[in-house]
């Protein structure tokens, strides 16, 4: 879902820059595919993204994969908001930042980057683990099997109304999803829907 959506906001003349601190993006041995070589006419692809820490805007698919959070993802994320048109994917959020604290560039990236055409999409298997400036600013939700109730139950907090204090949820969150099924909700919907599993078509690039 990541990498088709990542290679959508590239189709339309958007940016990416990945952060992967599980450093899987790429695959795992002995399937690796290596980083993109930045040349003239090549200037990285949500598949063979270019390895960097630091910003370049004239690069269109950069990553970085930092083992913690440090000052070259604070000098990404304000160059990002400076330049503008930037998606910046986070895959495992958990890993980089705990619950109880958010970075201040992490902040102003969800609070205000929106103004400057920069969204910022953190992939987590333990939302409850995160924080809540991440939920509580996010527009758009993707939820795949979340197998913790905990978890499910802070999920329909932020996206179903009538959950209160975690003790009312829709059987959307009764139970964790079949494989592959997942919900989605974007804040101007009444309510989350339940979506089948997406096929995508590797011939034709196109989702059925």
């Amino acid at each position: 879902m990541a990498r088709y959506l990542l290679k959508e906001v590239v189709r339309t003349g958007g940016r990416v820059f990945i952060l992967d601190p599980k450093k899987d993006w790429q695959g795992r041995p002995p399937h690796r595919i290596p980083y993109g070589q930045l040349t003239k006419d090549f200037r990285g692809s949500v598949d063979q993204p270019i390895y960097m820490d630091h910003f370049d805007p004239t690069v269109r698919v950069a990553i970085y994969c930092p083992a913690e959070w440090d000052k070259n993802i604070d000098n990404i994320l304000k160059k990002a908001i400076e330049v503008g048109y930037t998606t910046i994917y986070i895959d495992e959020i958990k890993q980089l930042v705990p619950n109880t604290f958010a970075p201040k560039e992490l902040m102003i990236a969800y609070t205000q980057g929106a103004a400057a055409g920069v969204g910022v999409w953190g992939g987590v298997q333990r939302p409850k683990g995160i924080p809540e400036v991440m939920k509580d600013q996010a527009e758009v939700w993707i939820i795949f099997r979340v197998k913790k109730l905990e978890d499910r139950i802070d999920i329909a907090s932020y996206v179903e109304e009538n959950t209160t204090e975690g003790r009312r949820v829709s059987a959307l969150f009764r139970n964790a999803l079949q494989i592959r099924w997942f919900i989605f909700f974007e804040d101007t919907m009444t309510r989350p829907v339940l979506c089948m599993p997406l096929v995508l078509d590797k011939k034709d690039n196109v989702v059925k």
